[in-house]
């Protein structure tokens, strides 16, 4: 399926009353997976494009699609992972200098771990147990070692599941922190710029955000809970405002709008302001789609089956740009400059059409 959508946007960077044309071309690839739940995009053959990974929930399997070069994608190459994978993160996790993979298997209570042999091929699966219902995950540095840690969201405890590295791409839980009611996402960032990366974790059933301190060596604290809006679904950690700190976006899935809020800057947050979107928002993702140096939001609304584009005014406050139709039940975004021409593209991850929509930004 080809289609191209054509917008309209005054530019702020440019002169005033200046208008500059966004177009987005939409190219639907089949998955060769059952129920695509997460989608990331990275450089995993090392050709210097983007590729595409996706986690299917209800195949047990993840879905490699390789860029060919032009933002055409071929033959998807699957992998067996755990039962149910719900979310999928992407790293360097054996400091080889490639990219791998690791999925959140909410059916058999663990994650899997993909290592990259090098050329976008993954020939060893590790399988490590985390708890009760691990519905999302994330990764990054925790304590400073180098080495890239993973967090993990349990559902049925309550409860997030640190996992460090030990240098070996081997990983035990070291720390189970209990946030709020039914943690379905999360993300990390330097929320208090002290240097280390904390977490941020939406809690679907308690309609909150529970922010985890970083201690210093990998260990976390309860620091706060921030109200949101009805089943907070999936986050994103991104500096909206254009300040020195990070922000965020949380898509709430039964009250059909996004909550943004802002950094204090001092570890603390203003309270959301809260965008209409459409039916059942499930992600949200956040790039600069006019190039005018600020992060414009792409939230996936479920039931809809579109996305919306919310651009930025520079000082984080949104408005809705067009809503762009996507294939069925979009669940999942990863954005990324998909055809190397130097603007940012998006990847929509479709659950029940067993497909992803490409959009790819041709801004004049």
């Amino acid at each position: 399926m080809f289609l191209t959508f054509v917008l309209l946007v005054a530019s702020q960077l440019r002169e005033l009353n200046a208008v500059e044309t966004l177009t987005f071309t939409r190219v639907d690839y089949a998955v060769a997976g059952n129920g695509p739940k997460s989608i990331v995009v990275g450089d995993l053959n090392q050709d210097g494009n983007l590729d595409m990974a996706v986690a299917n929930r209800h195949s047990k399997n993840i879905s490699v699609l390789f860029n060919q070069g032009n933002a055409s994608f071929g033959v998807p190459v699957n992998y067996s992972v755990g039962t149910q994978p719900l979310d999928l993160a992407i790293a360097d996790f054996d400091k080889d200098l490639d990219l791998d993979l690791v999925t959140a298997n909410s059916g058999s209570r663990n994650i899997s771990v993909l290592l990259n042999s090098g050329n976008g091929s993954f020939g060893t699966v590790n399988d490590f147990n985390v708890g009760g219902g691990p519905y999302g995950v994330t990764i990054g540095d925790f304590n400073l070692d180098s080495h890239i840690d993973i967090a993990v969201a349990n559902n049925n405890s309550n409860s997030v599941a640190i996992l460090l590295n030990n240098g070996l791409s081997s990983f035990s839980v070291s720390q189970n922190v209990t946030v709020g009611t039914k943690p379905w996402a999360l993300a990390n960032r330097d929320l208090d710029s002290d240097g280390y990366t904390d977490l941020a974790v939406v809690n679907l059933g308690s309609n909150n955000v529970s922010i985890l301190k970083n201690s210093g060596n990998g260990s976390f604290n309860l620091l706060e809970n921030l109200a949101v809006n009805t089943s907070p679904y999936e986050i994103i950690i991104s500096n909206l405002d254009s300040d020195t700190d990070y922000d965020l976006a949380v898509a709430n899935s039964e009250s059909k709008n996004f909550s943004a809020l802002m950094n204090n800057g001092n570890s603390t947050f203003a309270p959301a302001i809260n965008y209409n979107v459409g039916n059942v928002p499930k992600a949200v993702e956040s790039a600069d789609l006019d190039g005018d140096g600020d992060q414009d939001l792409i939230v996936a609304n479920h039931f809809s089956n579109n996305v919306s584009l919310m651009l930025n005014n520079g000082q984080g406050m949104f408005s809705l740009l067009t809503n762009i139709s996507v294939g069925n039940r979009p669940v999942s975004i990863a954005a990324g400059d998909l055809d190397n021409d130097g603007d940012l593209d998006f990847a929509v991850a479709n659950n029940t059409s067993n497909t992803v929509s490409v959009l790819l930004n041709h801004r004049i």
